[in-house]
């Protein structure tokens, strides 16, 4: 008899929840699974003196995407003083590969490089304030080359008018933010880098 593929995802996922766990006691965290806090459901809830960790096991591929779920998440855990944790779970490989700061490497690389033409057109002077991971929906590894693919939200500040614009009160401000796909090629030597990405930006919003 065949096993249920979904039953042994449900099974990868537990597995690893009690893995970390096991990992965090081992290192003298007091931790608990399905723990309420913060209003939250938490996978697993760990603290160790005046630290405090949350984390959110997410199966990669799975379809769970909801807009905005893991941005909330992080802004919720942080607000009190808890440190947010997503961890990526990619069966049946028996591992998870987390990103500890992926929302940085992808706001990183398009700071450092060409602005999406989709936001430059939308103000004077628009500019990237943060990107958060929503959800991955796929993670290959393929000759050292990690491929990821996944949702997420962009936020951007507008301005409208120059900078001596600004400074004389004639310009304008504002922030707004949009749901992006994307598909990263990144590499790993002591940290990950990003060596090409693929991307769509949905700013209809903006125009309705």
């Amino acid at each position: 008899m065949k096993l249920d593929r979904a039953l042994l995802v449900q099974c990868y996922h537990n597995a690893m929840i009690l893995q970390y766990k096991r990992q965090l006691e081992s290192k003298g965290f007091s931790v608990s699974t399905e723990h309420q806090i913060f209003g939250l459901h938490a996978d697993l809830y760990a603290e160790k003196g005046s630290e405090k960790r949350v984390y959110e096991f997410k199966v990669v591929g799975k379809n769970q995407y909801v807009k905005g779920h893991l941005s909330k998440f992080k802004e919720i855990v942080e607000s009190n003083g808890a440190t947010p944790y997503v961890v990526y779970v990619n069966p049946p490989v028996e591992k998870a590969i987390y990103f500890e700061d992926l929302d940085t490497i992808l706001a990183s690389f398009f700071l450092n490089g060409e602005l999406p033409s989709e936001l430059d057109s939308l103000s004077t002077h628009t500019s990237i304030d943060a990107i958060d991971i929503d959800d991955l929906t796929s993670i290959e590894i393929s000759n050292g080359v990690i491929t990821v693919e996944g949702n997420a939200i962009i936020s951007v500040e507008l301005q409208y008018g120059s900078s001596s614009d600004m400074k004389l009160g004639d310009g304008v401000k504002s922030f707004d933010n949009f749901p992006m796909t994307f598909r990263a090629e990144m590499e790993y030597c002591d940290k990950y880098s990003i060596v090409n990405i693929e991307h769509e930006i949905d700013t209809s919003s903006f125009y309705e």
